[in-house]
């Protein structure tokens, strides 16, 4: 069941941002911190301290990954803010296969 809450949580946050920045080209607060936030209290309740710790640097990796291509102009700060939520959920060790997975077809489309 620990595994479940996650994807759900990530892939209906997913939905929901990618559907807010097609349409408004936004990823809004309102969505990226209450999941961030949720990550955290998720981390703690399935393994103390230690599981804040893992959300915490997962989405501290989310945060770093996204950071630069934010200060190129590549990102948005709604991307930068939802992959650090996602992140929180995930943790670190996932987080840059998930990344990877999502825009590795997208650089191929760009690319091809």
């Amino acid at each position: 069941m620990s595994t479940v809450i996650p994807i759900v949580v990530v892939g209906t946050g997913m939905v929901v941002a990618s559907i807010t920045d097609v349409q408004k080209f936004k990823v809004y607060n309102n969505l990226t911190f209450p999941i961030f936030f949720a990550g955290l209290l998720f981390g703690i309740v399935q393994a103390g301290w230690g599981g804040f710790g893992t959300a915490l640097a997962g989405a501290a990796i989310g945060f770093g990954i996204l950071f630069i291509p934010y200060l190129m102009g590549g990102v948005g700060a709604g991307d930068v803010k939802f992959v650090m939520a996602m992140g929180s959920w995930i943790g670190p060790g996932l987080l840059l296969p998930a990344i990877i997975v999502v825009v590795l077809p997208l650089l191929v489309t760009i690319f091809s």
